[in-house]
């Protein structure tokens, strides 16, 4: 049987840190038979586990295998050390499965970064291998929309070549959102076959369903609790809850924000004075499944961008969802799920005031 080789420099398993998109998916397919090997790196938030001073770590946990390359941190998503850790990793993988791969052999390259489509194609041409692309991210149309970056720089003109050519010579498509096709056709100009695979189910739905768990009591039951859980930096369009917070003067509404990232000492500072809010920090995704399950509302937010015209399959939406809570997005763009399921509703990106209503 040939391999499937997954790729992502953010891929983590349960086991080292917050289980991410392909380890849930990996795990199906490793029960169905496949013979199947993870790539990942240590150089993401979402890794908790403390790294050897080794290159890689090899592991196996209970069936599941892979590799975990040990590249350079960074705690600014936008800063120079972030670039590094992404052309470290690509040097790193595209010596490690030259020698591994063989013709046959499928490789699922999940942006981003957009480097690793590009390791994929060469591995392609030099190997013999089948290329699968999977978008989870649109680069670099992200960075140009939400990052600031000028279309016509040398950057962003290199990452659309990389883009195009990857989705031209891919083998397949797949994406987490469910309009890629129309972005496709119009960077391609051609009408290639997308299939959507949106971001896998909570892997604690069984914690969900479980008719026997006893309630933990981590909120305040006397309070209507809204939360919010995931990361705190500029992507995550979170300053407008917090511009929100102080003008809801009803007392028994109590805010409760789980995760940590750049702008999270900003809002603190920022809501300091304020008694109706509660910050957690960051935590594992399995201690913040109580809170889920014990809040009234769960809040999503993103801002308006022209990404958002091709869907979206936010990962924590997954875990909202499952836990029957109900869910408000602040987004604006194609409809999907919430809305599907009758569990949630949307109002407008960046608007305060309809946040307030």
């Amino acid at each position: 049987m040939n391999k499937i080789y997954i790729i992502s420099k953010y891929l983590v398993t349960e086991e080292t840190g917050f289980e991410t998109r392909f380890a849930a998916i990996g795990r199906q397919l490793v029960k169905q038979g496949f013979n199947l090997f993870l790539v990942g790196s240590n150089s993401n938030r979402w890794y908790f586990r403390k790294s050897s001073y080794i290159l890689y770590d090899v592991w196996n946990y209970n069936g599941l295998k892979g590799i975990t390359f040990n590249i350079l941190k960074y705690r600014k998503t936008n800063g120079i050390r972030r670039i590094i850790s992404w052309i470290q990793f690509e040097i790193y993988l595209f010596i490690y499965l030259f020698f591994k791969v063989k013709k046959g052999d499928l490789l699922v390259c999940s942006s981003l970064s957009l480097l690793t489509g590009l390791t994929g194609l060469l591995l392609k041409k030099i190997r013999g291998t089948k290329f699968l692309f999977d978008v989870r991210d649109i680069w670099p149309l992200t960075l140009v929309n939400e990052g600031g970056y000028r279309s016509d720089s040398i950057a962003i003109r290199f990452l659309q070549k990389i883009e195009r050519l990857a989705y031209i010579r891919a083998d397949l498509i797949t994406g987490t959102m469910p309009r890629l096709d129309n972005h496709v056709k119009i960077v391609t100009g051609l009408n290639l076959s997308v299939h959507t695979v949106p971001f896998a189910p909570s892997p604690y739905l069984d914690y969900f369903r479980n008719p026997n768990r006893k309630k933990i009591g981590v909120l305040n039951d006397t309070k209507f609790n809204i939360t919010y859980a995931g990361s705190i930096n500029r992507t995550n369009a979170l300053e407008f809850l917090i511009e929100a917070i102080p003008k809801i003067n009803i007392p028994n509404v109590h805010f409760n924000i789980i995760g940590h990232g750049d702008l999270l000492a900003k809002f603190k500072e920022q809501l300091s004075s304020q008694t109706n809010v509660t910050f957690y920090g960051s935590m594992s995704r399995q201690d913040v499944l109580p809170f889920l399950e014990e809040s009234n509302l769960l809040y999503f937010s993103s801002y308006s961008s022209q990404i958002w015209e091709y869907g979206w399959s936010p990962n924590k939406i997954m875990d909202y969802m499952c836990s029957g809570t109900a869910v408000l997005a602040s987004y604006s763009g194609y409809r999907s799920m919430l809305n599907e399921a009758q569990s949630g509703f949307f109002i407008d990106s960046e608007d305060v005031d309809q946040i307030v209503d």
